[in-house]
């Protein structure tokens, strides 16, 4: 079964915009990862990798929903990638209300079956990592 890719152009473009928001909080430079990697981006500062970041683009508030998902794979992933070369990885979600993240590397809250039903695809339907959404921190809001 061949892969299908979902992401359009508007979804790499909001991507793109809060990656340069938290690339700028962080006085870093980003670069767009290929897909091999998991990760999104990576984090650079004077050309040194310093972090990977996935980023999750969500059109409601941050409290809407008790907990933010990941595919458990992709977190394993990141993490496994991330620990080997001793950088960390952050989930950056954009909400309506603002920027928040969490590092990768702390504990999920649970570990259930989970995903996406709209699309009518079966592997939307994986192993996720929750974590709840108070644990995480406030960056900011995009102007």
């Amino acid at each position: 079964m061949s892969p299908r890719f979902y992401e359009t152009a508007e979804d790499l473009k909001r991507e793109s915009d809060v990656i340069a928001f938290y690339a700028k909080k962080k006085r870093c430079e980003y670069q767009k990862l290929p897909i091999a990697y998991k990760a999104d981006y990576a984090l650079l500062r004077d050309g040194e990798l310093k972090a990977f970041a996935e980023i999750k683009c969500r059109k409601v508030t941050h409290d809407k929903y008790d907990t933010i998902i990941l595919s458990l794979l992709k977190w394993h992933d990141i993490n496994a990638l991330a620990q080997r070369v001793n950088v960390p990885a952050m989930l950056v979600v954009r909400y309506t209300d603002g920027v928040y993240t969490i590092p990768l590397r702390e504990v999920p809250d649970s570990i259930e079956i989970g995903g996406r039903v709209d699309r009518g695809d079966e592997r939307d339907v994986e192993p996720v990592v929750h974590y709840r959404v108070e644990r995480m921190k406030r960056v900011g809001r995009e102007t």
